[in-house]
């Protein structure tokens, strides 16, 4: 039997077990998920995530965000699979 946990026991026990300099996770979508990169962040561990959005303005108005907790945000192009559309910096300021 397979069994999953949550982020934020994955993170919670990561973090403490293994210390490490990053963490990549899939699928910000909840309040809870969004807390735990905060945490993570605040803690000093750079964060690596993917969240469905088609603008960094998408990103901004979703529900849980919480700026500041990413250094860097890269949208990807909805037409072409892989392609970098544009990367913005904490700031928000276009970078590519």
């Amino acid at each position: 039997k397979i069994q999953y946990s949550d982020k934020l026991y994955s993170f919670t026990f990561g973090i403490r077990s293994m210390s490490p300099k990053f963490i990549m996770t899939d699928e910000l979508v909840s309040e809870s998920d969004w807390q735990c990169v905060k945490c993570a962040s605040d803690s000093g561990v750079s964060i690596i995530a993917s969240c469905h959005a088609k603008s960094l303005e998408d990103i901004k108005s979703k529900k849980y965000f919480i700026k500041g907790v990413f250094s860097r945000y890269v949208i990807l192009d909805e037409n072409i699979v892989g392609k970098v559309k544009n990367i913005y910096d904490k700031e928000y300021a276009i970078i590519i």
